[in-house]
């Protein structure tokens, strides 16, 4: 199994772990992507890769961090920020 592969596969692990369990991963991914269950099935199974549109498309709406997936090949560091925004906080108390 290549690195693309193995990243294309660990995608669809994390959106699976997201989804409720009555909720189809293959119905999900049709959807979201705008393609057959067929060839949903085949993107799962790896069997197609995904364009980066469609890697966009699902990290966007899973919020899914590439760089989480891709830190294992590299010698980055990632972290994730919740910043203020103004006015969502006071100092009184």
């Amino acid at each position: 199994m290549d690195q693309n592969q193995d990243i294309q596969l660990q995608i669809f692990r994390r959106i699976r772990d997201q989804l409720p369990g009555h909720v189809s991963l293959v119905d999900e991914v049709a959807d979201i992507l705008g393609v057959s269950n067929d060839s949903a099935y085949r993107r799962i199974r790896g069997e197609k890769a995904l364009s980066i549109q469609e890697v966009s498309k699902l990290a966007e709406t899973f919020r899914i961090s590439l760089d989480d997936l891709t830190a294992g090949h590299s010698d980055t560091v990632t972290f994730r920020a919740n910043f203020l925004r103004p006015g969502s906080y006071t100092f009184r108390e």
